[in-house]
C-alpha cells in the first residue's frame, strides 16, 4: 500500500539535521515520501539513506482522509533489490 508520509527529525543544532541537507523533498526538518509496504509494526518507505537507530515522527495520510502519526525508529537502510526501491524500513514505537 502507498500512502504519502511526512518524516519529522529533529534538528541537531542551528543548521537543522545533516540528514536533510540537499535533499529535494525536505522542507523545515521534514522528509516527504511513500510508504512502499504497510504493516500494524512498521513500515518501508521511499525515503532518502536515514541511519539506522534514528527516531523520527511519522505522520501517514490515507486517501479516505484519515490520518496516523506515530514515533518510529529506523531499523534497517536498503539499496533498491527486485521489486523493491530503495529506502528505510521503520518499527513503530507507539
Amino acid at each position: 500500500m502507498q500512502v504519502p508520509v511526512c518524516i519529522e527529525i529533529q534538528p541537531e543544532g542551528k543548521e537543522g539535521h545533516p540528514l536533510l541537507h540537499n535533499v529535494a523533498s525536505s522542507k523545515n526538518n521534514t522528509l516527504y515520501a511513500t510508504t512502499f509496504d504497510l504493516s500494524r509494526g512498521g513500515a518501508f518507505i521511499t525515503a532518502p539513506d536515514i541511519p539506522v537507530g534514528t527516531t523520527c515522527k511519522l505522520k501517514l495520510k490515507f486517501a479516505s482522509g484519515f490520518e496516523l502519526e506515530c514515533v518510529a525508529e529506523v531499523v534497517r537502510s536498503s539499496k533498491a533489490h527486485g521489486i523493491y526501491p530503495a529506502g528505510v524500513g521503520f518499527s513503530f514505537k507507539n
